[in-house]
């Protein structure tokens, strides 16, 4: 069975407000560097932090969805004074509680080491282009990317444009969030080459990227803390 999704979660055993849902860039970095990977009877695997040792290497498995409990130092994490120490923390405790299924499962060990060793060799940073892709303009002219940052308390979105040669001219923020909910669903040219049109998975607005006002540097009026709500209204 193809894995869908890895996700960490804290054990409801733990009473006091530990983690956001930030740490999920962390996963969602691991989970995309892994690639497609078929586990026997298992689409999705949650991790559960405890800090209980009674719930320690815990496992529970509801058809499909496996769970994996393993001990964490909520103490420690919550007095790491940087975002990347917090967030190889995070990385430590995801693999490691991997490892452990592997040899339970005898799962192959090398795919799991390969993405943690990618998300090492990436400073631990989410980072993407919509599609891994960048768009060619019908003229031929530009290329365009949808370029997305997932890191401890923020997402964002940029345009990105490109000369023919894939030099980049200039990129602006089109979008931000304090965590990964919208993203992009869809994105075109759809035959000029003067506007580039782009949604997001969810709400039903499009966006249009003007080329020339791009290229003047005309910066969109995004507010410090986005409403959603009001931002993605038709």
């Amino acid at each position: 069975m193809a894995l869908k999704r890895i996700t960490i979660r804290v054990s409801d055993t733990v009473k006091r407000e530990v983690l956001n849902h930030s740490i999920h860039c962390v996963t969602q970095l691991y989970f995309r560097l892994l690639g497609k990977i078929d586990l026997p009877g298992c689409n999705y695997i949650n991790i559960f932090l405890t800090e209980d040792r009674s719930e320690e290497s815990k496992v529970k498995k509801f058809a499909n969805f496996w769970e994996y409990y393993i001990l964490f130092d909520f103490d420690k994490y919550n007095d790491i004074p940087n975002k990347y120490d917090k967030k190889l923390m995070t990385l430590n405790a995801l693999h490691q509680a991997l490892l452990r299924q592997t040899a339970l499962y005898g799962w192959t060990e090398e795919r799991f080491a390969k993405a943690y060793e990618e998300c090492i060799s990436r400073r631990l940073i989410n980072e993407w282009f919509f599609k891994d892709k960048l768009f060619l303009s019908p003229n031929r002219k530009y290329y365009i990317g949808l370029y997305n940052v997932h890191d401890l308390g923020k997402h964002e979105v940029y345009e990105v444009l490109y000369d023919k040669n894939k030099t980049e001219l200039t990129r602006r923020r089109c979008f931000h969030d304090d965590g990964l909910v919208f993203t992009i669903g869809w994105a075109s040219w759809e035959k000029q080459s003067d506007v580039f049109y782009y949604t997001f998975r969810g709400p039903q607005k499009r966006f249009e990227c003007v080329i020339s006002e791009l290229l003047k540097g005309k910066e969109y009026d995004l507010p410090e803390i986005m409403n959603t709500s009001l931002f993605f209204k038709k």
